[in-house]
Formats: C-alpha cells, sequence, structure tokens
C-alpha cells in the first residue's frame, strides 16, 4: 500500500500537516493547566510502508527519510501557540522549490540556516535549517 511515484511538492504538503498539527496541539492544555508543546522534524527521501504483523496489524513507515525527520523532531525548539519553528534536513529544505519559498514568506513564514551545524545521531554533522513564522504573525 502507498503511493509509488514522487510527488514534486511533498515537503510542502508536509509543511501544511505539520503546522495543523501544531495549531491543534497548542489548543489543548495538560491536566495541571500548562500549555502542550510539540517539536517537529521533516526530512525527504525514499521511505517503504505496509501493514506489518498479524495478531495485531499495524501500518508502518520505514526508511532513513523517516529515521532522519526523527533526528530532526527531537533537535528541534518546541512549538508553542506563540512560537512555531519546524526543523528541516538538508533534503527537506532543498525540496522546497522557489515558487514555494515565495508562497511560505507571503504567509509569515521565514526560512533560515541553523546557527551551526549539529551533530545528528547516526547521521554525523549536519547543517540544518528552520521554518519558523515570523513575529509580525503573532502580533507583536
Amino acid at each position: 500500500a502507498g503511493r509509488e511515484e514522487e510527488v514534486e511538492q511533498h515537503t510542502e504538503m508536509c509543511i501544511e500537516v505539520a503546522l495543523k498539527m501544531v495549531d491543534i496541539c497548542t489548543e489543548v492544555t495538560r491536566p495541571d493547566g500548562a500549555p502542550t508543546t510539540v517539536k517537529v522534524g521533516l526530512s525527504s527521501g525514499k521511505v517503504a510502508a505496509g501493514v506489518i504483523g498479524s495478531d495485531s496489524p499495524r501500518y508502518s513507515i520505514f526508511g532513513d527519510a523517516v529515521n532522519t525527520a526523527s533526528r530532526m523532531a527531537s533537535s528541534s525548539l518546541p512549538c508553542t501557540a506563540r512560537n512555531t519553528t519546524i526543523h528541516l534536513s538538508p533534503p527537506a529544505f532543498h525540496s522546497i522549490n522557489m515558487n514555494s519559498r515565495q508562497v511560505l514568506a507571503g504567509v509569515g513564514l521565514e526560512l533560515s540556516k541553523r546557527d551551526k551545524e549539529l551533530q545528528i545521531k547516526g547521521k554525523g554533522s549536519m547543517q540544518t535549517y528552520f521554518l519558523r513564522k515570523s513575529e509580525s504573525t503573532h502580533g507583536e
């Protein structure tokens, strides 16, 4: 099961889903009343997916891009209602075309290179990127 052909704007589609997930998560509060935070990381690349298991079948997705996205999320900044940051791997960043970058900027999202390279477990040193809501979208 899954999609066998490449989707040209897959990263942009993932960004849209991620932003919606952040919006929903930040509307929820913890039992102690504190706001919920979530970390988001995206990567791009080939994956395999399918249903595994017979007693308790589950749809699962595998591949280097999945592992890298997980590393991006774990080394990202927590998203809150006032601060949304999505951590992008180099393949995800480079897959966003110029037109899409202009569209993102037009809705208050800024792409930037992270200040320094990070040591990513299982990957080594990696220059990564942030997609952030610009300050003007928060009413400041």
